[in-house]
């Protein structure tokens, strides 16, 4: 009976320290309900991106330092976002992104070494981030798009533009109706998200 009243309190200080949603409380039916959700929150993580790291097949500890610190972290940041993990273990999981292509190694190895977003990776991300919300805000006031118009948004080359809206319809984000020069966009699944 000691600590009674502190369960609550406790529940909330322990999921923010793992950066976790809050609880939730209902009460229906006479009943109490809590539910403990076991998914990030990160609140610089745009949605396309957490997405795409959602898709990665990682950890959950791994996906956790991709969403929080996207732009390059240390073994000790790997640590602070999962607070359980000692600094052999952080290394290792850290090594098989590397390894997986997901993450380049540092320039300069040891203490305070900085773990960036593989190229690859790094392109995709800003792509999603840069592009997905200015074709939401153009098919809110157009229903289709064109090859050209994609270019004119973006300030691409040709050959650029029809790789990107080649790669933008195979995730899901638009579709493609017609062939060739004739072709148009829609917009597609994820981008109605």
């Amino acid at each position: 009976m000691r600590e009674e009243g502190e369960g609550i309190p406790r529940m909330f200080e322990e999921t923010e320290a793992v950066l976790l949603k809050p609880p939730s409380f209902e009460e229906e039916a006479g009943c109490f309900r809590v539910t403990l959700f076991n998914t990030p929150v990160f609140e610089g993580a745009g949605p396309e991106w957490q997405r795409v790291v959602d898709q990665l097949p990682l950890k959950n500890s791994q996906k956790r330092i991709l969403l929080f610190r996207p732009e390059g972290f240390s073994n000790r940041d790997y640590r602070q976002v999962n607070p359980d993990m000692d600094r052999d273990h952080a290394y290792r999981e850290i090594q098989e992104m590397v390894d997986g292509g997901v993450l380049v190694g540092p320039e300069s190895p040891g203490r305070g070494a900085q773990y960036r977003l593989a190229p690859g990776v790094l392109q995709l991300r800003r792509r999603l981030e840069l592009r997905i919300p200015r074709l939401r805000q153009f098919f809110g006031e157009r229903k289709t798009l064109q090859n050209a118009e994609y270019r004119a948004l973006f300030g691409l080359t040709r050959y650029r533009a029809v790789a990107e809206l080649q790669r933008l319809v195979e995730d899901g984000y638009l579709v493609r109706e017609g062939e060739r020069r004739g072709a148009r966009y829609r917009s597609g699944p994820l981008l109605e998200k």
